[in-house]
């Protein structure tokens, strides 16, 4: 079972010397309010999204920028480009967001697993002239689905050198070609401040909003 290889992979790790960053329970005083509930833990990993590609099982670490492969234990992707979202593949290629506007992919392998070899990197603000919190990605052969959350303070993580007050929550329809907008759809409406987390291409319902 995945569980199962992924805790004999993590018990491989330590045995051989990788080193990991290991979480510690909260201490709790004697008022019985422990550093959970007054929001004091530092956020030392941050695993996003989790996506099986061939034999690996990647997750993308927000907070130290990397790929990991949880079968092995081991980064695929030592730096990412930002700080990670999303993990689509596509077409031999597999995609990520980033949160600073940038799509990037990966190819693959001869085994058919992601090296970090890295196939094209887009810079979607400097393309549409719009921007937010970049999370959220459906890619086609000539179809990509970009998520934007809008910023209403400035990040506690490196973001971009554009200014927050001009972000906004939407969706970018982009061509796959050339990074030209193809369609935007706002969701400010939607809701106080809604946040996209993740975009599912249902069977008809992608294709609709283009």
């Amino acid at each position: 079972m995945l569980e199962v290889d992924i805790l004999r992979s993590y018990h491989h790790s330590e045995r051989v010397g990788i080193p990991e960053t290991r979480w510690q329970p909260p201490a709790t005083t004697s008022s019985g309010h422990d550093r959970v509930k007054n929001h004091a833990l530092s956020d030392l990993v941050h695993p996003n999204h989790v996506a099986q590609v061939g034999s690996q099982v990647l997750v993308t670490r927000f907070a130290d920028r990397c790929i990991q492969n949880l079968r092995s234990w081991r980064k695929v992707v030592p730096e990412t480009p930002g700080h990670p979202h999303d993990g689509q593949l596509h077409d031999g290629v597999f995609w990520i967001t980033c949160t600073n506007g940038l799509v990037v992919g990966y190819r693959l392998s001869p085994r058919g697993e992601v090296v970090g070899d890295e196939a094209l990197r887009h810079d979607v603000f400097a393309t549409t002239g719009r921007s937010g919190w970049c999370r959220g990605l459906w890619i086609d052969s000539d179809l990509w689905v970009v998520g934007l959350t809008e910023l209403r303070r400035q990040p506690g993580h490196t973001w971009c050198d554009r200014p927050y007050g001009e972000t906004e929550t939407s969706l970018l329809f982009l061509s796959p070609r050339d990074g030209r907008l193809k369609a935007h759809l706002p969701l400010a409406r939607f809701g106080h401040h809604p946040k996209v987390f993740t975009i599912l291409g249902l069977p008809g319902t992608v294709r609709g909003a283009e």
